[in-house]
């Protein structure tokens, strides 16, 4: 069996031939002296770097105050720049009004100024495109007439009056034209709440416009004394005008006019 090989380091003074130093060691000793000096030396380069003013210098080792505060300052040169741009645009439209002198001509060179737009932006819908937009809007087309029937489905709608009677000609109509005998009440046909009151002249009228839940709105026209106001919140079936006044004067019709989302309704379909 072959021993391990080992080295000698000697340090001698020639002149008076005394031996000073003498290192032995092995092959596998000095790989480990040289890993334990690397590891030393790197684990005091990080506790100086750690607890001394020299972490400071390095990115990312600011204290937290001191971040805060940098971003804190990044953030007011922004403010400040964006607040400067719009100070600028300002007295430039001033002086652009103040100056008395100026040609009609004066925003051409604004027009000059603009990024030219790429030709990409300037192409046309491609024939996919096209026909995915016929298809959305047929679509589209069919959805806007079933939807507001649906929603309708859960809404109980109350009569306009006990003796309501809405006319055969307006039967089909957006426009419900209901008849109705002096001294008779309207009523709110849902629960709602009251968004505009007024008088038309040329109806020689009020006007009640009530919004409902799931975004159904009604109006009554030619109402002759308006019991309610702005704001108020109304019941189903609760009065809200009576068609007589102090002057005996009784509209024998009234109009009623339903929308659901911006959609408009036939009233006799959800009253009768």
């Amino acid at each position: 069996m072959s021993s391990r090989k080992r080295y000698h380091l000697t340090l001698e003074d020639e002149s008076r031939l005394e031996l000073i130093k003498e290192v032995r060691f092995s092959r596998s000793g000095l790989i480990l002296s040289c890993l334990a000096a690397f590891l030393a030396a790197m684990a005091l380069c990080f506790l100086i770097v750690a607890y001394t003013p020299v972490r400071k210098l390095l990115p990312g080792y600011l204290r937290e105050a001191e971040r805060d505060s940098a971003l804190e300052c990044v953030m007011r040169v922004d403010s400040m720049s964006r607040a400067l741009s719009r100070e600028r645009f300002y007295l430039d439209n001033l002086l652009t009004v103040l100056d008395t002198d100026r040609t009609p001509k004066d925003s051409t060179g604004l027009i000059a100024n603009l990024h030219p737009m790429t030709t990409d932006s300037l192409l046309g819908p491609s024939s996919a495109e096209q026909r995915f937009r016929a298809e959305m809007e047929e679509k589209e087309k069919y959805n806007i007439s079933v939807l507001t029937p649906l929603a309708a489905e859960g809404m109980v709608f109350s009569p306009v009056s006990e003796e309501a009677v809405i006319t055969a000609q307006s039967s089909k109509s957006p426009v419900a034209q209901i008849q109705l005998s002096r001294g008779n009440p309207v009523c709110s046909i849902a629960d709602g709440t009251v968004l505009d009151v007024h008088y038309d002249t040329r109806s020689r009228g009020y006007r009640i416009l009530i919004q409902h839940p799931r975004g159904f709105v009604s109006r009554y026209s030619h109402l002759a004394n308006p019991l309610v106001d702005v704001g108020d919140h109304l019941n189903a079936g609760q009065i809200i005008s009576l068609q007589t006044d102090g002057r005996g004067y009784s509209p024998s019709t009234i109009t009623l006019e339903m929308w659901r989302d911006g959609d408009s309704m036939i009233p006799a379909q959800f009253l009768q």
